[in-house]
């Protein structure tokens, strides 16, 4: 139904076509199709698009710019890799995936996702211990949650299903992490 309504709009040969959450009631694996299948034919038509979308892997994988909004404001504007790379904001960087944030004082934290986070079975000195909480096996990645001693909020790390951390770690053991590559510093 939706591909037929879209038809319908492309119809009339509009100059902008404004789509308000178009696939928000479909299921996950039909709404990929449709991004897929509606990205290719913005290459073809060349049409300017204003897609309209709470999901965050719908903006990246269908824009080519993404403007950002919080409360009627905007927070940054730019391509998919310069918002996801460089946010603007602590509300864009959460907004544009999973993440973390480790309280380095009471003043300061460090914001990082999961994918960015260091796991080792031997303490560092630039590593800090973490109780294993939860271990989820997502395909090809284990996302693994820890608790921090001092900290709230679990940091959660996603690692290969063959990461050397993973061998018979199991709730209540200690791994070490430490945030690697660009981590945005809050205050």
């Amino acid at each position: 139904r939706q591909r037929i309504a879209l038809a319908r709009a492309l119809a009339v040969e509009p100059k902008v076509l404004l789509l308000d959450e178009p696939f928000g009631a479909l299921d996950a694996k039909v709404r990929k199709e449709l991004r897929r299948w509606l990205a290719r034919l913005h290459e073809d038509v060349h049409l300017t698009s204003v897609f309209v979308t709470h999901d965050q892997e719908e903006a990246m994988e269908v824009a080519d710019r993404i403007v950002v909004m919080n409360k009627g404001v905007i927070e940054q504007i730019g391509t998919p890799a310069e918002v996801y790379a460089n946010p603007a904001s602590e509300f864009v960087y959460h907004f544009l995936g999973d993440a973390n944030r480790l309280q380095l004082d009471e003043q300061r934290s460090v914001l990082f996702r999961p994918h960015e986070v260091s796991l080792s079975r031997e303490a560092a000195a630039e590593h800090m211990a973490g109780e294993v909480r939860d271990i989820r096996p997502l395909g090809a990645l284990t996302r693994v949650t820890l608790k921090v001693a001092g900290q709230a909020e679990p940091i959660e790390a996603e690692v290969g299903n063959d990461h050397a951390s993973l061998v018979g770690v199991r709730r209540g053991s200690t791994l070490y992490f430490q945030p690697k590559g660009q981590a945005l510093r809050a205050g």
